[in-house]
């Protein structure tokens, strides 16, 4: 998660499309305020 933010941070994104790792069909999307949601939440025992 943090790799994905940091890429989103030097390429000035904030939403990075969620693929399928098998069929890379379009899933979803996730949002930088969501990794950093969920980083916040891991750091503090899953709250």
């Amino acid at each position: 998660m943090e790799d994905a933010l940091q890429q989103m941070t030097e390429a000035s994104l904030t939403v990075l499309p969620v693929l399928d790792r098998e069929t890379k069909r379009f899933v979803g999307a996730i949002t930088s305020q969501e990794i950093v949601e969920l980083i916040t939440s891991e750091a503090r025992g899953g709250e």
